[in-house]
Protein backbone atom coordinates (compact mmCIF):
# COMPACT_ATOMS: atom_id res chain seq x y z
CA UNK A 1 0.00 0.00 0.00
CA UNK A 2 1.10 3.44 -0.69
CA UNK A 3 2.23 5.88 2.16
CA UNK A 4 0.71 9.08 1.90
CA UNK A 5 2.56 12.65 1.74
CA UNK A 6 1.75 16.05 3.52
CA UNK A 7 0.89 18.62 1.33
CA UNK A 8 3.40 21.03 0.08
CA UNK A 9 3.07 24.66 -0.63
CA UNK A 10 1.73 25.03 -3.69
CA UNK A 11 4.63 26.57 -5.91
CA UNK A 12 3.79 27.39 -10.03
CA UNK A 13 6.22 27.80 -12.95
CA UNK A 14 3.94 28.91 -16.11
CA UNK A 15 5.32 29.55 -19.13
CA UNK A 16 3.53 31.58 -22.55
CA UNK A 17 1.21 29.90 -24.69
CA UNK A 18 -1.38 29.65 -27.05
CA UNK A 19 -2.36 25.83 -27.13
CA UNK A 20 -3.71 23.25 -24.73
CA UNK A 21 -3.05 23.02 -21.23
CA UNK A 22 0.06 21.02 -20.29
CA UNK A 23 1.89 20.01 -16.95
CA UNK A 24 4.87 19.52 -16.65
CA UNK A 25 6.19 17.07 -13.86
CA UNK A 26 10.40 17.44 -14.29
CA UNK A 27 12.91 14.64 -13.71
CA UNK A 28 14.89 13.18 -10.67
CA UNK A 29 17.08 16.67 -9.24
CA UNK A 30 15.83 19.25 -11.71
CA UNK A 31 13.89 22.04 -11.65
CA UNK A 32 11.15 22.38 -14.27
CA UNK A 33 13.03 25.49 -15.70
CA UNK A 34 15.99 23.28 -17.56
CA UNK A 35 12.90 22.85 -20.05
CA UNK A 36 12.66 26.38 -21.40
CA UNK A 37 14.59 25.48 -24.42
CA UNK A 38 12.14 23.04 -24.84
CA UNK A 39 9.21 24.72 -24.44
CA UNK A 40 9.39 27.99 -26.29
CA UNK A 41 9.35 25.81 -29.20
CA UNK A 42 5.79 24.36 -28.33
CA UNK A 43 3.93 27.57 -27.21
CA UNK A 44 2.12 27.51 -30.18
CA UNK A 45 0.59 23.88 -29.16
CA UNK A 46 0.73 24.19 -25.65
CA UNK A 47 0.11 26.36 -22.56
CA UNK A 48 2.41 24.50 -20.37
CA UNK A 49 2.86 25.07 -16.70
CA UNK A 50 4.65 22.92 -13.81
CA UNK A 51 4.56 22.85 -10.13
CA UNK A 52 7.48 22.65 -8.42
CA UNK A 53 8.70 19.05 -7.43
CA UNK A 54 8.25 18.21 -4.34
CA UNK A 55 12.17 17.56 -3.40
CA UNK A 56 11.51 21.92 -3.92
CA UNK A 57 8.81 22.36 -1.49
CA UNK A 58 9.02 19.47 0.71
CA UNK A 59 7.73 20.15 4.02
CA UNK A 60 9.23 16.99 5.82
CA UNK A 61 12.37 14.61 5.19
CA UNK A 62 12.22 11.72 2.95
CA UNK A 63 10.22 8.95 4.73
CA UNK A 64 12.05 5.85 4.42
CA UNK A 65 9.16 3.70 3.48
CA UNK A 66 8.15 6.55 0.58
CA UNK A 67 6.55 5.32 -2.73
CA UNK A 68 6.65 7.23 -6.24
CA UNK A 69 2.82 7.13 -6.09
CA UNK A 70 2.29 9.28 -3.22
CA UNK A 71 3.88 12.04 -5.20
CA UNK A 72 2.18 11.32 -8.04
CA UNK A 73 -1.15 11.93 -5.78
CA UNK A 74 0.38 14.98 -3.95
CA UNK A 75 0.74 16.97 -6.99
CA UNK A 76 -2.46 15.39 -8.23
CA UNK A 77 -4.18 17.16 -5.25
CA UNK A 78 -2.36 20.68 -6.37
CA UNK A 79 -3.90 20.03 -10.12
CA UNK A 80 -7.43 19.36 -8.71
CA UNK A 81 -7.00 22.49 -6.76
CA UNK A 82 -6.31 24.15 -9.45
CA UNK A 83 -9.43 22.72 -11.50
CA UNK A 84 -7.09 21.22 -13.88
CA UNK A 85 -9.02 18.27 -16.29
CA UNK A 86 -8.59 17.11 -19.85
CA UNK A 87 -4.46 18.26 -19.74
CA UNK A 88 -1.62 17.47 -21.81
CA UNK A 89 0.94 15.56 -19.06
CA UNK A 90 4.06 15.93 -20.26
CA UNK A 91 6.94 14.25 -17.99
CA UNK A 92 10.39 13.57 -18.06
CA UNK A 93 11.83 10.43 -16.49
CA UNK A 94 10.26 10.29 -12.89
CA UNK A 95 7.54 13.26 -14.18
CA UNK A 96 7.30 10.47 -16.97
CA UNK A 97 6.28 7.86 -14.18
CA UNK A 98 4.34 10.40 -11.54
CA UNK A 99 2.34 11.58 -14.54
CA UNK A 100 1.22 7.84 -15.76
CA UNK A 101 0.19 7.28 -11.94
CA UNK A 102 -1.49 10.78 -11.40
CA UNK A 103 -3.52 10.19 -15.20
CA UNK A 104 -3.89 6.12 -13.87
CA UNK A 105 -5.37 7.25 -10.07
CA UNK A 106 -7.30 10.14 -10.99
CA UNK A 107 -9.39 9.55 -14.05
CA UNK A 108 -9.81 12.98 -16.46
CA UNK A 109 -7.39 14.96 -14.95
CA UNK A 110 -4.63 14.29 -18.38
CA UNK A 111 -6.25 13.71 -21.98
CA UNK A 112 -3.35 12.36 -23.38
CA UNK A 113 0.00 11.68 -22.15
CA UNK A 114 3.84 12.63 -23.40
CA UNK A 115 6.26 11.00 -21.65
CA UNK A 116 9.97 11.31 -22.61
CA UNK A 117 12.54 8.56 -21.47
CA UNK A 118 10.08 7.60 -18.29
CA UNK A 119 11.58 4.95 -16.09
CA UNK A 120 9.70 1.73 -17.05
CA UNK A 121 13.37 -0.40 -16.20
CA UNK A 122 13.57 -3.72 -17.25
CA UNK A 123 12.19 -6.25 -15.27
CA UNK A 124 15.58 -8.16 -13.64
CA UNK A 125 16.64 -4.60 -12.55
CA UNK A 126 13.39 -4.57 -11.34
CA UNK A 127 13.91 -7.70 -9.71
CA UNK A 128 17.52 -6.31 -8.36
CA UNK A 129 15.77 -3.85 -6.85
CA UNK A 130 12.79 -5.94 -5.17
CA UNK A 131 15.70 -7.52 -3.09
CA UNK A 132 17.97 -4.33 -2.16
CA UNK A 133 14.21 -3.62 -0.41
CA UNK A 134 13.58 -6.82 1.59
CA UNK A 135 17.40 -6.30 2.87
CA UNK A 136 16.55 -2.58 3.69
CA UNK A 137 19.35 -1.93 1.08
CA UNK A 138 17.67 0.20 -1.41
CA UNK A 139 20.11 3.15 -0.69
CA UNK A 140 22.98 1.32 -2.06
CA UNK A 141 21.83 1.10 -5.37
CA UNK A 142 24.27 3.53 -7.18
CA UNK A 143 22.49 6.45 -8.23
CA UNK A 144 20.74 6.86 -4.88
CA UNK A 145 24.81 6.52 -3.10
CA UNK A 146 25.47 9.52 -5.96
CA UNK A 147 23.55 11.76 -4.56
CA UNK A 148 23.60 11.79 -1.10
CA UNK A 149 27.36 12.47 -2.15
CA UNK A 150 26.38 14.97 -4.10
CA UNK A 151 28.24 18.58 -3.25
CA UNK A 152 25.25 20.91 -1.53
CA UNK A 153 27.34 24.34 -0.98
CA UNK A 154 28.78 26.36 -3.86
CA UNK A 155 30.73 30.09 -3.01
CA UNK A 156 28.83 31.83 -5.46
CA UNK A 157 26.62 30.49 -9.09
CA UNK A 158 30.03 30.87 -11.22
CA UNK A 159 31.74 28.61 -8.90
CA UNK A 160 28.83 26.35 -9.45
CA UNK A 161 29.00 26.65 -12.87
CA UNK A 162 32.34 26.08 -13.45
CA UNK A 163 31.88 22.89 -11.41
CA UNK A 164 29.00 21.68 -13.58
CA UNK A 165 30.51 21.99 -16.92
CA UNK A 166 32.80 20.00 -16.08
CA UNK A 167 30.63 16.68 -15.48
CA UNK A 168 29.58 14.40 -17.76
CA UNK A 169 25.79 14.28 -16.28
CA UNK A 170 25.76 18.32 -18.23
CA UNK A 171 27.90 16.83 -21.86
CA UNK A 172 26.06 18.25 -24.41
CA UNK A 173 23.27 20.16 -22.78
CA UNK A 174 21.69 23.39 -24.79
CA UNK A 175 23.55 26.40 -23.23
CA UNK A 176 20.00 27.95 -22.23
CA UNK A 177 18.81 24.51 -20.50
CA UNK A 178 22.34 24.87 -18.44
CA UNK A 179 21.97 28.50 -17.46
CA UNK A 180 18.24 27.82 -16.30
CA UNK A 181 19.94 25.15 -13.93
CA UNK A 182 22.58 27.16 -12.48
CA UNK A 183 19.77 30.04 -12.44
CA UNK A 184 16.62 28.13 -10.99
CA UNK A 185 18.57 24.54 -9.43
CA UNK A 186 20.52 26.66 -6.55
CA UNK A 187 19.15 29.18 -3.87
CA UNK A 188 20.76 31.69 -1.91
CA UNK A 189 21.88 31.28 1.71
CA UNK A 190 22.17 33.79 5.00
CA UNK A 191 25.97 33.41 4.37
CA UNK A 192 25.95 34.54 0.90
CA UNK A 193 26.72 31.04 -0.75
CA UNK A 194 24.32 29.49 -2.54
CA UNK A 195 23.37 25.38 -2.13
CA UNK A 196 21.12 23.17 -4.48
CA UNK A 197 17.52 23.93 -4.35
CA UNK A 198 16.60 20.36 -5.39
CA UNK A 199 17.23 18.09 -1.94
CA UNK A 200 19.54 15.90 -2.17
CA UNK A 201 18.09 13.59 0.66
CA UNK A 202 14.76 13.49 -1.32
CA UNK A 203 16.99 12.69 -5.01
CA UNK A 204 18.18 9.74 -3.08
CA UNK A 205 15.05 8.54 -1.32
CA UNK A 206 13.73 9.13 -4.79
CA UNK A 207 16.25 6.69 -6.64
CA UNK A 208 16.50 4.29 -3.80
CA UNK A 209 12.51 3.88 -4.38
CA UNK A 210 11.85 3.24 -7.67
CA UNK A 211 8.85 1.49 -8.22
CA UNK A 212 9.32 -1.92 -8.96
CA UNK A 213 5.74 -2.49 -9.66
CA UNK A 214 6.13 0.03 -12.41
CA UNK A 215 4.74 -2.63 -15.03
CA UNK A 216 1.88 -2.96 -13.14
CA UNK A 217 0.68 0.56 -13.57
CA UNK A 218 1.47 0.79 -17.27
CA UNK A 219 -0.65 -2.25 -17.83
CA UNK A 220 -3.54 -0.32 -15.85
CA UNK A 221 -3.09 2.54 -18.37
CA UNK A 222 -3.28 0.02 -21.42
CA UNK A 223 -6.21 -1.18 -19.51
CA UNK A 224 -7.66 2.70 -19.12
CA UNK A 225 -6.99 3.11 -22.76
CA UNK A 226 -4.68 6.06 -22.03
CA UNK A 227 -3.37 7.39 -25.38
CA UNK A 228 0.15 8.04 -25.10
CA UNK A 229 3.21 9.17 -26.99
CA UNK A 230 7.00 7.56 -25.52
CA UNK A 231 9.45 9.29 -26.71
CA UNK A 232 13.09 7.39 -25.82
CA UNK A 233 17.20 8.23 -26.49
CA UNK A 234 18.66 5.99 -28.57
CA UNK A 235 21.20 5.63 -26.34
CA UNK A 236 19.36 5.95 -22.65
CA UNK A 237 19.86 3.27 -20.47
CA UNK A 238 16.43 2.75 -19.87
CA UNK A 239 15.70 1.76 -23.07
CA UNK A 240 16.92 -1.34 -24.44
CA UNK A 241 15.15 -3.78 -27.56
CA UNK A 242 13.43 -5.48 -25.15
CA UNK A 243 12.14 -3.23 -22.94
CA UNK A 244 10.83 -1.18 -26.06
CA UNK A 245 9.15 -4.52 -27.24
CA UNK A 246 7.70 -5.17 -23.61
CA UNK A 247 6.14 -1.67 -23.98
CA UNK A 248 4.58 -2.13 -27.41
CA UNK A 249 3.08 -5.07 -26.16
CA UNK A 250 1.70 -4.44 -23.01
CA UNK A 251 0.64 -0.80 -23.79
CA UNK A 252 -0.82 -1.03 -27.95
CA UNK A 253 -2.52 2.80 -27.08
CA UNK A 254 1.53 4.02 -26.25
CA UNK A 255 3.17 5.37 -29.47
CA UNK A 256 6.67 4.91 -29.30
CA UNK A 257 9.56 7.35 -30.90
CA UNK A 258 13.17 7.22 -30.60
CA UNK A 259 15.52 10.23 -30.60
CA UNK A 260 18.67 9.27 -32.38
CA UNK A 261 22.38 10.24 -31.31
CA UNK A 262 20.75 11.29 -27.79
CA UNK A 263 20.67 9.41 -23.93
CA UNK A 264 18.19 9.81 -21.52
CA UNK A 265 18.52 13.72 -21.03
CA UNK A 266 17.50 14.20 -24.69
CA UNK A 267 15.28 17.40 -23.56
CA UNK A 268 17.82 19.70 -22.36
CA UNK A 269 20.38 17.99 -25.06
CA UNK A 270 18.19 18.33 -27.99
CA UNK A 271 15.27 20.35 -27.94
CA UNK A 272 14.76 21.03 -31.29
CA UNK A 273 14.66 17.42 -32.26
CA UNK A 274 12.26 16.64 -29.11
CA UNK A 275 10.19 19.20 -30.79
CA UNK A 276 10.40 17.60 -34.39
CA UNK A 277 9.24 14.04 -32.96
CA UNK A 278 6.23 15.93 -30.54
CA UNK A 279 4.59 18.67 -33.16
CA UNK A 280 2.73 15.80 -34.90
CA UNK A 281 1.18 14.70 -32.27
CA UNK A 282 0.47 18.03 -30.73
CA UNK A 283 -0.83 19.20 -34.33
CA UNK A 284 -3.29 16.36 -33.62
CA UNK A 285 -4.62 16.85 -30.90
CA UNK A 286 -4.29 20.80 -31.13
CA UNK A 287 -3.95 22.99 -34.55
CA UNK A 288 -2.02 26.24 -34.17
CA UNK A 289 -5.00 28.47 -34.44
CA UNK A 290 -4.94 30.64 -38.24
CA UNK A 291 -3.50 33.64 -38.61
Amino acid sequence: MSTTLPLGPARWVTWPGRGAPAHLASANGFPPQVYEPLLAKLHHRLAPFALLPYAMRAPVPPPRNMEWAALADEMAQHLRARGAQGLVGLGHSLGGVLTLMAAVRHPGLFAYLVLLDPVFLAPWVLAVMRLLRVLGREYRFPLARKALRRRRVFTSRSEAAAHYRSRALFRGWHPDAFAAYIAHGLRPRADGQVELAYDPAWEAAIFARVPVDVWAWIRRAARAGLPALVLYGEHSDIYRPAVVRRLQRIWPQARLVRIPGHGHLFPMQAPEATVAALEPVLASLHPSPRV
